[in-house]
Parts: structure tokens; C-alpha cells; sequence
């Protein structure tokens, strides 16, 4: 966790979710935390590009677009990766979001960035797809 951050609340208080689901071979598990710092988006968004390196290459994506490069993981992950089967949470991203992804198509580490009030909101993902989802995060 980025040094600092508190966790984001709501009205409903913690707003994280750690969601597991099976039927037969179809597994699919979802974890989400949302956090928040007084510190730049740029300042978090530096810490995450570092920290994510463990999974693998990072992508910066704004929207369904990379920037800058890779524009794909080593594992065949990219930005904008939708399709018939996608996963939204709690409607992040929103479109035009700034995040960063690494991992594979079925396996995905997501920082979902916004800017509030002066300092940053963030979520950290991850995703473990089902092998027949084709396609992952929805970005746009």
C-alpha cells in the first residue's frame, strides 16, 4: 500500500471487496481495495509503475490506450482489452481513466487512479479470470 494512504470510505464505510466464485471449472475471484492520499497522482502513480514491476511489465493506459510503452505485457495483456465478457468494479474505470495493468488476460493487477480534492483516489485490483473469458478489465 502506498505509504500513507487511508482507506477510502464511504456511507457504507469500507468500500473493499474480496468476491470468490466457482461452478465447476469456471472460477472467477475479484479482490478490490480504494484508497486515498493527500500526496500528486503523479507522486502514486511513480510508487505503482515501481511496485507492479513484480508482476510482470507494466502498462499505463488512459482509457482503452497505452502510453508510452510496452502497449502489451509479455503475456499477450493490453489496454484495451473488452469484448463480450468484461468486468467493471464499482464502475472503475471510468472512461479516460489513468491505470496501470500488468499481468495476463486471465490474471491482472490493476491501480485504477483519480484525482480528488487536492490529492489522489486509487484502487488496487486483481482479477483471476475464468480461462473461457477471452478478454478482461473494460476501460472505456
Amino acid at each position: 500500500v502506498y505509504p500513507g494512504a487511508t482507506l477510502s470510505t464511504g456511507n457504507d464505510g469500507n468500500q473493499s471487496a474480496n468476491v470468490n466464485m466457482g461452478f465447476g471449472d469456471f472460477q472467477l475471484h475479484v479482490k478490490v481495495v480504494q484508497y486515498q492520499t493527500p500526496d500528486s497522482q503523479d507522486k502514486v502513480l511513480a510508487f505503482y509503475k515501481k511496485a507492479m514491476g513484480q508482476f510482470g511489465d507494466v502498462l499505463e493506459c488512459k482509457g482503452r490506450h497505452a502510453v508510452g510503452s510496452p502497449s502489451v505485457t509479455s503475456e499477450g495483456l493490453k489496454c484495451g482489452d473488452a469484448g463480450d465478457h468484461n468486468v467493471r468494479v464499482n464502475g472503475l474505470p471510468e472512461k479516460g481513466t489513468l491505470t496501470l495493468m500488468a499481468g495476463s488476460k486471465h490474471h491482472q493487477h490493476i491501480v485504477a487512479f483519480r484525482e480528488r480534492d487536492g490529492g489522489t483516489s486509487f484502487s488496487l485490483i486483481e482479477l483471476q479470470l475464468p480461462e473461457s473469458v477471452q478478454k478482461g478489465f473494460r476501460t472505456d
